[in-house]
């Protein structure tokens, strides 16, 4: 595992290992560290999980299902900070520029938690399920020692999935700033809005098939992922609702667009929904408002290590048939930005 060592009155981070990584980079002096407003997050209990399949009712369908009791939560403790996990890149500047107030600050190094404001750390962990398991795994089981992080958020952009008759369209908490004519898009987030997640559900591990159901979740076939984890994660009721309230009234963004902030479940894909057939079945499937690549192995990894966990989407284009996406990465990245200024407010909420 790399190695970081921050010095004790410096913002510097050496990062040793991984020489041969291809994007591994050196951060020197890019950040400031102020111990006396390091805050945490109190009150929240540790992620709950869900299983895989909702039924025609959406979200008030999923059921808590208790998570084995196979590792030791964090003491409290009043100075354990908050790891936001993000994928890209251009995610991450975003994020950073959120937090941070200034554009252009040079990346971390992957897989490598940095202090980047108050009370919070960042991970860069790649795109993809694997990645991100694994660094968020990595992350939590570095600071475990030392009483790990408060919460856990994966926080990103994704892909609005379409209105089917078992999409969880009643969990939409407020009504989208300007949805498409088209009936599949009606009462679902646009482009620069957001999805807070109640729950990360890994939607596409098992197998496709012909029989009357068609796909048959690894969970359904016995195989979890660990004991008492069906494949989705709940998010932290605690953390969902102060992230509710924070992101419920954002102001407008670059353009004029006023973010509206929608709750429900987010499905977490190996293969995005490039396909009106694929979307409609990852919509059904799971009742998702919206797709991405990462935030249910995000959730698995804060389950197992029994820290809350919460995910934040901003939607950047529509699924389905690739030419009709309606792709607006600048809009998506304003708002990523605005819901980070809103995050850096998380920390010191609670205190």
């Amino acid at each position: 595992m790399p190695t970081d060592r921050r010095y004790p009155d410096s913002s510097e981070w050496v990062r040793s290992g991984c020489e041969n990584n291809s994007r591994s980079r050196t951060l020197t002096g890019a950040f400031s560290y102020d111990r006396s407003l390091e805050g945490c997050l109190h009150n929240f209990t540790p992620a709950g999980t869900l299983p895989l399949r909702p039924g025609s009712q959406g979200v008030s369908s999923f059921r808590m299902a208790p998570v084995a009791d196979t590792h030791v939560a964090p003491p409290a403790c009043s100075q354990r900070p908050l790891l936001l996990v993000v994928a890209a890149d251009n995610e991450a500047r975003a994020v950073i520029q959120g937090l941070t107030g200034r554009a252009g600050s040079p990346l971390p190094p992957m897989w490598t938690p940095l202090h980047i404001h108050s009370g919070i750390h960042l991970v860069l962990c790649g795109v993809g399920k694997a990645p991100a398991a694994a660094a968020t795994a990595a992350a939590l089981a570095r600071t475990e020692p030392a009483g790990g992080f408060t919460a856990v958020l994966s926080l990103g952009i994704g892909g609005v999935l379409p209105a089917t008759e078992a999409s969880a369209v009643s969990s939409v908490s407020s009504v989208s700033s300007g949805p498409g004519t088209d009936s599949l898009w009606q009462a679902r987030p646009s482009v620069g809005d957001i999805v807070l997640g109640d729950c990360s559900i890994l939607a596409d591990e098992g197998v496709e098939t012909d029989s009357p159901g068609g796909f048959v979740s690894v969970a359904d076939m016995g195989f979890l992922p660990f004991t008492g984890h069906t494949g989705a994660t709940a998010a932290d009721p605690a953390l969902l609702d102060r992230l509710r309230s924070l992101l419920y009234r954002l102001p407008p963004v670059s353009g004029g667009h006023t973010p509206a902030c929608f709750v429900g479940p987010v499905a977490t894909v190996s293969v995005c929904s490039g396909t009106d057939a694929r979307a409609a079945a990852i919509s059904a499937r799971t009742g998702g408002l919206a797709e991405c690549m990462e935030g249910a192995a995000v959730g698995l990894a804060a389950s197992v290590f029994k820290t809350p966990f919460a995910e934040v989407r901003v939607i950047s284009n529509r699924t389905g048939r690739r030419e009709a996406q309606s792709w607006d990465i600048k809009l998506a990245m304003a708002t990523l930005t605005r819901v980070s200024q809103a995050v850096a407010r998380l920390a010191f909420s609670d205190r």
